[in-house]
């Protein structure tokens, strides 16, 4: 029977974890955020050509889609690398 003087540690949070289960710290979703900002890459290259070619897609959606991916994918690039 536990003494009710005795003081006990709080239950932990449903967040609270340590860095072992940080995902982050996963070779997996560190490949895993590189080929997403990859495909982005990829697909900010498409927009280029359909920029240059002026088919498909108007050339302001091609334009607006290629700085959305490709900052996008600068993004997820900076932020596993300092992660």
């Amino acid at each position: 029977m536990e003494d009710e003087g005795q003081l006990r540690d709080p239950p932990k949070a449903v967040n609270d974890h340590d860095d072992t289960d940080d995902p982050s710290t996963r070779p997996g979703a560190v490949v895993g955020s590189y080929l997403v900002a990859l495909g982005l890459l990829c697909h900010a290259a498409w927009d280029v050509y359909h920029y240059r070619a002026n088919r498909v897609v108007t050339r302001s959606l091609a334009e607006f889609c290629l700085v959305l991916d490709t900052a996008l994918a600068v993004a997820i690039i900076v932020l596993t690398a300092t992660a």
